[in-house]
């Protein structure tokens, strides 16, 4: 089956604000928090975040922000490795508040880059820690069954299989990409 990665185009607006609560907010190592946690609030704010609120929303905060229409279109595929906390967002400047906003933190950590076949870049110093890819080969064998969930070699990298991306399309997601992995560059 062919596979994802999923990116934020980076269009609409970027939350620069990372909310304040307590506890962990590192929700990009797949591994799932039992986390009792009231909303989480992002504020746009006067002068970084005012644009449009798209439903893959950009933020500081490590993990997935989304709206109401993205999460269904997950749940439509079946995806069931998610855990969703509630969020919202308030505009300082327009005073709006927009509810039916979630943080996904995305479960599942998987080891499946091909290092042989992949091309990539090492941070200087730390062999193991990869910088940047330019080219991505996964084991697909590795993967079993997955239909999202972050690779072990680089946790910060989402991956889709093929329908979750015709989901998120049909459903018409704003400011998402799905980028196939083998034409994925970091730098894209």
């Amino acid at each position: 089956m062919p596979y994802y990665v999923l990116k934020s185009k980076f269009t609409g607006v970027l939350i620069m604000r990372k909310p304040v609560i307590s506890g962990n907010l590192e929700f990009d190592f797949g591994v799932q928090k039992k986390l009792d946690i009231p909303t989480i609030n992002f504020v746009m704010d006067k002068d970084n975040s005012q644009g449009e609120l798209t439903d893959f929303i950009s933020t500081t905060l490590p993990g997935l922000t989304i709206s109401k229409k993205f999460k269904q279109a997950l749940d439509k595929a079946g995806v069931d490795n998610i855990d969703y906390y509630p969020a919202r967002v308030t505009n300082e400047v327009t005073r709006e508040v927009f509810e039916d906003i979630y943080v996904a933190n995305v479960i599942g950590l998987i080891a499946c880059m091909d290092t042989e076949k992949s091309e990539y870049e090492t941070y200087p110093g730390i062999p193991n820690k990869i910088n940047e890819i330019d080219t991505l080969v996964l084991h697909d064998n590795a993967i079993k069954g997955y239909k999202i969930f972050r690779l072990k070699e680089f946790s910060t990298l989402v991956i889709v299989d093929e329908n979750v991306k015709d989901a998120i399309e049909n459903a018409g997601i704003t400011n998402t990409i799905c980028i196939p992995v083998e034409e994925f560059d970091t730098y894209l």
